[in-house]
């Protein structure tokens, strides 16, 4: 599994910390054969990319993406904090 994070034009907005974000999730899952129960030779990619502009509170943890998990039922969220940096 593999992620990336892209954070670009930061900028300060009042108590806030603004920002593009880019992330993206992926993984391989074996592909099955339903009549052999055998796996594939190809991999199946499942990918997830999010990108969006983001302001958040200075010094506060927030989550911003959250997607279904692509392995399971489960959740992927990634959370950050911005921290002043004197």
């Amino acid at each position: 599994m593999g992620v990336s994070v892209d954070v670009r034009q930061v900028k300060e907005v009042g108590d806030k910390l603004g920002f593009s974000l880019t992330a993206e999730v992926s993984s391989l899952a074996p592909q099955a054969n339903a009549t052999t129960g055998t796996v594939g030779n190809d991999p199946v990619i499942r990918q997830n990319k999010w990108d969006s502009t983001v302001l958040i509170p200075i010094g506060k943890p927030t989550v911003v993406f959250s997607s279904d998990d692509l392995g399971d039922k489960g959740k992927l969220q990634v959370e950050l904090t911005a921290t002043r940096v004197e």
